[in-house]
């Protein structure tokens, strides 16, 4: 059949599963074709994951390359519809959809793919939801660019993909949902709430006589911050509690090694005493309540800069530092390290839409920062307005408690579009190429770092190759 010659050409191109959407009704017809695609798929060894489908119902016990399947409204929708997506409908679904089978409920959502912060649960909520909802395969919903210098990086690089044991350790529709899984000697932990409060962790599940760590990712001062937090020599005599915020979560790992990453993000608030503010540069307070602190600076730029200072880093190196910006339009800012003319470059900020916690939006720079002195940090334009800033968060990242994880961005190409041209931007040597959907080639070059601006034919979809230091990936961009 067609279906057979198709799926042994992907197969000898080395694919090794199918995700297939848009099964449109229960039909008998439809069923047949759930069948016919779970029989070819296993003569040619492949792994399947089911979209917009049915509920499970026991074929998994006959076709075990089934690893998942979505069966719900799923996080794919949480930008589009927060109503909905709601921390209720989370707890929820880990009640009544989670026990079915396995759940490709595409967690943890922390902006969209421009920096724009998703609300409706806190960041620590949707950490949780990689734990809560069971999948043979786990596909992360957010945008790498906002989960590389992510605080929870190194948590979702732990994450398993099938677990040995499970515990619901409290449930209540619509108000709370705490659950444990196992992997060999680990627990992850998971708890999400509607409503704000403390919920004690009894660890009587784990092995007695044995002590264990815990790493555990929490609620922090805003939706948009996750706070980590690292206990020792615990047992399963001992309880956790933790303050969950409104619409929040927590997710933990309870491990018997004190070795995994232990990391932290200081944070640095844009108003706060000791930085340089010029006059012409506003404090305002967020209606919304979304900022750190409910506050941020307004109207920088046109020849005002904020200075940061006062910044303590325990080692010298590069470090990824995250901007909590506001912007209705997209902007630009250069950022200065230590008055040194030469670490000036201009930066480009998407823009969020409005000036509100609402609309906040991240972007991560890599910074050579100093140990031992106060660094500072400017941010500013000397003819335009910059974005509006909330604060900058510094990643610091250790292993067992001591020294700095070099970070290394392979990837560090910002690719988007501005009207009719596509922009690159690069701190090294890159070489591009961009394509049609059709893969033609239609247009290609080089720079030496810096800012490449591109005229392309017109609105459509392109795809842009980048080949720099040894790797190279594409990335689609759509121009309206």
């Amino acid at each position: 059949t067609e279906m057979q010659k198709t799926l042994a050409n992907w197969k000898s191109q080395n694919v090794k599963g199918l995700k297939v959407d848009f099964w449109e009704d229960d039909s008998q017809t439809m069923m047949k074709k759930y069948d016919l695609l779970l029989q070819v798929a296993s003569e040619q060894k492949l792994m399947l994951d089911f979209q917009s489908s049915t509920k499970p119902s026991g074929l998994r016990r006959t076709w075990p390359h089934l690893l998942t399947s979505e069966a719900v409204l799923g996080n794919a929708y949480y930008g589009k519809s927060q109503a909905v997506i709601s921390a209720k409908h989370n707890i929820n679904s880990a009640i009544m959809r989670n026990v079915l089978g396995p759940t490709d409920y595409c967690p943890v959502d922390f902006a969209d793919k421009n920096g724009r912060i998703l609300y409706g649960t806190t960041w620590a909520h949707q950490l949780a939801l990689s734990v809560v909802f069971e999948s043979g395969i786990q596909h992360i919903n957010d945008a790498p660019n906002n989960l590389a210098y992510n605080i929870a990086a190194d948590f979702l690089k732990k994450l398993p993909a099938a677990w040995d044991d499970v515990r619901c350790l409290e449930a209540e529709p619509e108000e709370y949902y705490t659950i444990a899984r196992k992997k060999e000697e680990e627990w992850f932990v998971a708890s999400l709430t509607g409503e704000s409060r403390n919920t004690e962790i009894n660890l009587s599940f784990l092995t007695p006589g044995k002590t264990y760590s815990a790493y555990i990712y929490k609620d922090g001062t805003c939706p948009s911050e996750i706070l980590f937090e690292y206990r020792d020599n615990l047992t399963s005599s001992d309880k956790i509690t933790l303050s969950l915020a409104t619409n929040g979560g927590a997710a933990l790992i309870l491990s018997t090694s004190a070795f995994h990453a232990k990391t932290t993000c200081d944070k640095y608030e844009a108003e706060a005493t000791g930085n340089i503010i010029p006059f012409g540069v506003s404090l305002k307070t967020d209606q919304d309540s979304l900022c750190s602190n409910k506050q941020y600076l307004s109207s920088i730029g046109k020849g005002r800069s904020l200075t940061f200072r006062n910044i303590r880093v325990p080692q010298s190196g590069s470090y990824a530092v995250t901007f909590y910006y506001m912007a209705e339009e997209n902007r630009y800012a250069y950022v200065k390290v230590n008055r040194k003319d030469e670490s000036w470059r201009e930066y480009t900020f998407m823009g969020t839409g409005t000036e509100s916690g609402s609309a906040l939006g991240i972007k991560t720079i890599l910074l050579d920062l100093q140990a031992n002195i106060d660094n500072i940090i400017e941010f500013g334009n000397y003819n335009d307005y910059a974005p509006a800033l909330d604060r900058i968060s510094i990643l610091i990242s250790g292993s067992g408690g001591t020294g700095i994880k070099e970070i290394k961005d392979n990837n560090s190409a910002e690719i988007y579009s501005i009207e009719d041209r596509i922009v690159i931007e690069r701190e090294t040597y890159t070489s591009y190429k961009i394509y049609n959907t059709i893969g033609q080639l239609l247009i290609s070059g080089e720079f030496n770092g810096g800012k490449e601006l591109i005229s392309i034919p017109g609105e459509g979809i392109y795809i842009v190759r980048i080949e720099a230091d040894n790797t190279n990936y594409s990335k689609k961009i759509i121009v309206k």
